[in-house]
Parts: structure tokens; C-alpha cells; sequence
């Protein structure tokens, strides 16, 4: 597992994200095999109506959470559809499941034991024979490593080469995660220019600020956040402890292979608001964000970022860097509060009442300590 600065693993839930091709015959096969996962209310209703909570709402997420294994302590695991992380990887109309795959995972799939369904995907979760064979060898399945850490992994071990291949079995996945994270660089190189950019005029950004922004598309908006109900350093926390990591998929993957202008090195990365315009023409403005802009500042189309894109030689785009900022960012935290909102309500549902009292009070009391 990967590692955050300043936090524990013997007192973090280790975060998984399982994606079935069907979320209804998983919930079918795994209620069966797992009924204490779910919680009593779910287990009552059964597959159908949980399949049918699952996807209510604008996060399709469902959770199961506070697991216990025998290899890995507890453990929680989120279910998301394969259509449904396709759309919100290439569209970002929830920013959850996209805002996880920003940040690094370690990607896992059929090794010809773990119980599969059609084409390799989970069917349910056999989570003590995964654990055994996975987690014991210091590996995780599709783990974002949001909250879990193991202090016996250093973030700067070498690093394999597969970070920058592709190593998912399903093409098409693989190339949303891809685009996912190509856009997610170019929002945070957006945020991280000067308001009074110039067009041609080059300028360096550090790759620390540029991984801290790439975090904060996905928490910035998170209800939690607003509530001051997550450690206050997280950011920091996820950008630095895991900066190798981070610099293996965007400094040395993205921008090596796939952005062949500007320029950078092992501690900034050089270039023009034109030459991010170009980036950002080629990648395209996600279909949410472009949605969103359109309700808030309806009358402001020129500052709406699929527009202000053809204006990158203009003065006008000069003297309006700022405000593309701002309502940029404004639609990205808004689709992320939106999302958050939908899941922390569905939680208290899924985890049911005793577990999500005492899952909220950690999670207070570790920012609270961390405000300190």
C-alpha cells in the first residue's frame, strides 16, 4: 500500500473500490457469500432494492464498510459499476471514483484464482483468500490509499515501469483512466498559473503545488472538508508522502510521453498559457464541468472554459485568467459537494446507524487533532 505522511495504518480502514461489469448479480452473489457486510436494513431488503439504493442519487457508489479480515484488520470497500466509472473518468459527473483514480492506486485483476464473473470482473469478494495472497505481499486491489498507509512502504521506493504501460485488461478502461488524469493535470496547472498570465510568457510551477492541486479537484468541494470533518493536512499529507508515485504517472508518464511541449525537470515543470490551451484543446473540457458552467454564470459565456479556449491569443483571455479560474474551480467543487453530499448521505444507510456514529466521530476527532 502507499503511503500518506503523519498517518497510521493501525488506525486507518484500508479503502478498496471493486468495479463489476453488473452491480445487481454482484450484490446477488456477494450478499450470499458475505451477508455481514451489508448492513442489517440492506439484508432485510435484499440484492434488488440495495442495487436500486446503490444507484439512486448522483454517486453511484455503494460502500460496505468496517470489514474485519484476517490478513489486512478492517477494511472497507466501495462497489461501482463499470459503466459508471466510464462515465465519470471520461465526464466527471460525480468526480469520485474520477477524484480516486487522480491520485495513485495499484490496479489488480483476475490471477486465474480470485472469484470473477464475466471477463474478469469481481463477482463478489472472497476478501480473506485476496488479502492472503495480495495484501500479505504488500499489494492492494484498486486501492486509492485515501486513508490506509503502511509505515513499513516508503514512498520513494524504485518505482515499475508499468506505471506508465498499460496494465489494465480492459482497453477501454484503461484509456478513460488515462484521459481522467491527463485532464486532471491540465484543471491543476489552470489553478496553479498567475491571474495575469500572459499567453506566450513561460512559467514554472512546482510539481509539489501541481500535485496538491491535483488532490484538491477531489476534496476542495467534499462536504467533509467543509465541515471541517477531515484532517486538515490530508492534502499535504497524499501530495508528499506519496510524491513518487505521483511523479511516476504525471512527470515521468504524462508529461514525458503524451505532452510534447514546454519543458521540465526534476522539480518544476515550464510552460505558456498557449501551450496549455493546446493541451487542454487536445484532452477536451469534461461534459460536467461544462454543464455546471453553463447553470451558474449562464450570461458569462466567455468566461466558460470550452470557450475560453479559442481565446487563448487574445487579450481578452489575458485580462480574464482569474475569472476562469474562479468559476472553474467553483464547478469542480460544486460537482464535488454534490457527489459527497449524496454519498455521506447514503452511508448512514449502508453502514447503518452505530457504525456510521462511531465512523463520523474518528474521522472529527482526527481533524480536530490535526487543527491543532
Amino acid at each position: 500500500v502507499f503511503s500518506q505522511t503523519s498517518t497510521s495504518s493501525r488506525t486507518s480502514l484500508t479503502d478498496y473500490m471493486l468495479i463489476p461489469k453488473d452491480s445487481l448479480s454482484f450484490h446477488k452473489f456477494n450478499m450470499k457469500r458475505n451477508p455481514n457486510h451489508y448492513s442489517a436494513l440492506f439484508r432485510f431488503l435484499g440484492a434488488d432494492l440495495t442495487n436500486q439504493f446503490h444507484k439512486y442519487g448522483c454517486n453511484h457508489v455503494y460502500f460496505n464498510t468496517n470489514v474485519q479480515t484476517i490478513h489486512a484488520g478492517r477494511i472497507k470497500y466501495g462497489i461501482a459499476e463499470r459503466a459508471d466509472v466510464m462515465r465519470d473518468l471520461l465526464e466527471w459527473n460525480e468526480l469520485y471514483v474520477a477524484g480516486r483514480m487522480h491520485k495513485p492506486v495499484q490496479w489488480r485483476y483476475s490471477d486465474g484464482q480470485t472469484p470473477i464473473g464475466e471477463e474478469g470482473y469481481p463477482q463478489y469478494l472472497d476478501v480473506d483468500a485476496m488479502e492472503e495472497r495480495w495484501i500479505g505481499k504488500g499489494q492492494t486491489f484498486t486501492d486509492e490509499a485515501r486513508d490506509n498507509l503502511n509505515e513499513n512502504t516508503q514512498a520513494d521506493e524504485p518505482l515499475s515501469s508499468t506505471w506508465n504501460d498499460n496494465i489494465l485488461p480492459d482497453p477501454k478502461l484503461d484509456q478513460a483512466c488515462r484521459v481522467n488524469r491527463r485532464r486532471a493535470l491540465l484543471f491543476a496547472i489552470l489553478f496553479s498559473l498567475p491571474p495575469s498570465s500572459n499567453a506566450h510568457k513561460h512559467y514554472s510551477l512546482e510539481w509539489n503545488q501541481l500535485y496538491e492541486q491535483i488532490c484538491r479537484l477531489s476534496y476542495d468541494g467534499d462536504v467533509r472538508m467543509r465541515l471541517k470533518a477531515e484532517n486538515a493536512h490530508k492534502i499535504q499529507n497524499i501530495a508528499h508522502g506519496q510524491r513518487a508515485y505521483f511523479d511516476a504517472i504525471y512527470r515521468d508518464g504524462i508529461v514525458a510521453n503524451e505532452l510534447h511541449h514546454g519543458s521540465f525537470d526534476e522539480r518544476v515543470l515550464s510552460l505558456s498559457l498557449e501551450e496549455w490551451r493546446n493541451f487542454l484543446v487536445e484532452a477536451g473540457v469534461p461534459q460536467q464541468v461544462i454543464t455546471i458552467q453553463r447553470q451558474l454564470e449562464p450570461s458569462h459565456t466567455h468566461l466558460h472554459l470550452e470557450n475560453a479556449l479559442n481565446l487563448a491569443n487574445s487579450s481578452h483571455l489575458r485580462g480574464n485568467v482569474a475569472e476562469i479560474q474562479r468559476l472553474t474551480k467553483k464547478s469542480v467543487e460544486k460537482i464535488v459537494f454534490d457527489s459527497s453530499k449524496s454519498q455521506l448521505i447514503k452511508g448512514f444507510f449502508t453502514a447503518g446507524t452505530t457504525t456510521s456514529i462511531k465512523y463520523a466521530w474518528k474521522k472529527m476527532m482526527k481533524s480536530f487533532w490535526s487543527r491543532r
